[in-house]
């Protein structure tokens, strides 16, 4: 499934314009650096470790992640991450009522008073959790 993910990120990836970039990493390249650790559900910093990375999609450089997370507030990342999502709407023709929704359920402690919080399965055994939708 990782494999699968990834390709359509770099086929996506390939039909965004960026602008040109001077420094060692483009934005572009920033951008996948971030996104393999969104992906893997994993901090930004895991994703600047070549050992997280398989050797054929492993960028020849990886970013520090200071640099990584400077260079993800800056406004040629953001555009580029906006161009980035809307060449993904447009592809999988997503319309305007269409809702996607996380389906993860958010941990809380076991005396939490959301009324919503339910005991159910969960990483080591039963936990409490709510209902989490982005």
């Amino acid at each position: 499934m990782e494999g699968l993910l990834w390709h359509i990120v770099l086929r996506l990836s390939a039909s965004v314009q960026q602008a040109a970039w001077r420094g060692i990493y483009s934005d572009l390249d920033i951008l996948l650096v971030s996104l393999w650790a969104i992906l893997h559900d994993r901090p930004a910093c895991w994703a600047c470790c070549a050992d997280n990375w398989p050797n054929q999609w492993r960028p020849a450089r990886l970013p520090n992640p200071s640099t990584l997370s400077r260079r993800l507030r800056k406004e040629g990342v953001e555009q580029l991450r906006d161009r980035l999502h809307q060449a993904a709407v447009a592809s999988f023709k997503i319309e305007d009522q269409v809702a996607i929704i996380d389906g993860k359920p958010l941990l809380v402690s076991d005396v939490s008073k959301d009324w919503d919080a339910k005991n159910g399965r969960g990483t080591r055994g039963m936990s409490r959790a709510t209902s989490c939708t982005v």
